[in-house]
């Protein structure tokens, strides 16, 4: 790469998004659209004005399931920067994928929604379910026995066959055993190739031999008590709330300075732009008389997940399209570890 190509990289500026810049001294660049220095080692995050140091104590501070009013104390920024500081975050505990499961895996599903006596007196009214027939938003889980971890997956639409099925394509290797429970749906399992075991719940039969579903059930367990504790969300953003117990769940055998440092390396090697192979980065940005005035670009950025999904971060980035997995964390595309 040239010394040209290299001064005018795309790294989008911290203050107003902008993705043209040029090195000015040592390591400060300096924007094309609002004149400001900054330096990419000092914001380490992009779309955000925070040091390496607040971000430490910010991902410490979340990782010990402590408020987002006490992420801005102990990272001392404003509550609001702190409540976008945990979005963000969430975002990317959803994008970080756990790898194919093989050998046994546990399938169930879980119905999220509340209870019906905090409803509104017109939907307490009508007369609900209770198990398949709910109108809950269904959640399919897969628990590894090999591994330990799980996938979950927040289907926003009736849980059908179809989807089950595509499920296990796409995340289980074929000719593994999965093990369910009496669910007449899965007893199609096996006719996509795979060795189908289920035990009988409504029979009063848990457990026959090595074959029970108790895992996943487990840590149904443990996602609704910590949802208990939030207190409610949107349905729009359960998606994000599920994948940070999730992300929790499957590194809970870390210690803690471990998990920091795992989660300080997730959201500091995504960038966009960069060197080597860079993302593809569209910018709209409004015509201005005062070319000083920062404006905020939107960036498109791949999405971590297919490309029927998209969610948009704290920091107006909307990913689109798949990336690669590397050591279960997600990099993008010419991005490599540093040493």
């Amino acid at each position: 790469m040239s010394k040209l190509a290299t001064n005018m990289a795309q790294l989008p500026c911290p203050f107003c998004g902008f993705g043209r810049s040029w090195v000015v001294r040592r390591k400060k660049r300096r924007c094309k659209s609002c004149r400001h220095e900054f330096c990419d080692s000092t914001h380490p995050v992009t779309g955000f004005r925070i040091t390496a140091d607040q971000w430490k104590k910010a991902v410490a501070t979340f990782l010990r399931e402590r408020t987002e009013k006490r992420i801005a104390e102990e990272a001392a920024v404003s509550q609001k920067t702190a409540q976008k500081i945990a979005h963000h975050l969430r975002v990317m505990m959803h994008g970080e994928i756990p790898e194919g499961s093989s050998g046994i895996v546990e399938m169930d599903e879980a119905y999220i929604g509340g209870q019906r006596k905090n409803k509104r007196l017109h939907i307490r009214r009508i007369q609900g379910k209770r198990g398949h027939g709910t109108d809950k938003l269904p959640i399919v889980g897969l628990f590894s026995r090999e591994s330990g971890k799980v996938f979950v997956d927040v289907e926003p639409k009736k849980l059908d066959l179809a989807y089950i099925l595509k499920t296990l394509k796409e995340r289980v290797v074929p000719g593994s055993r999965i093990y369910t429970d009496g669910f007449k749906m899965y007893r199609k399992i096996p006719e996509i190739g795979y060795v189908h075991e289920y035990v009988d719940h409504a029979g009063g039969e848990y457990v026959r031999g090595d074959v029970h579903t108790n895992n996943v059930e487990g840590f149904w367990g443990i996602m609704k008590r910590k949802m208990g504790c939030i207190g409610g969300m949107r349905r729009g953003r359960l998606h994000l709330f599920v994948a940070e117990i999730v992300w929790k769940f499957n590194h809970r055998s870390l210690p803690l300075k471990d998990r920091e440092r795992a989660l300080l390396l997730l959201i500091t090697l995504y960038k966009p732009g960069g060197t080597g192979q860079s993302l593809p980065v569209q910018q709209r940005r409004p015509r201005s008389s005062n070319r000083h005035s920062p404006k905020a670009a939107h960036i498109v950025l791949p999405c971590p997940r297919d490309t029927s999904f998209s969610c948009e971060g704290s920091t107006g980035l909307v990913r689109e399209k798949p990336y690669f997995v590397n050591d279960d964390i997600i990099l993008p595309a010419g991005v490599t570890p540093e040493a």
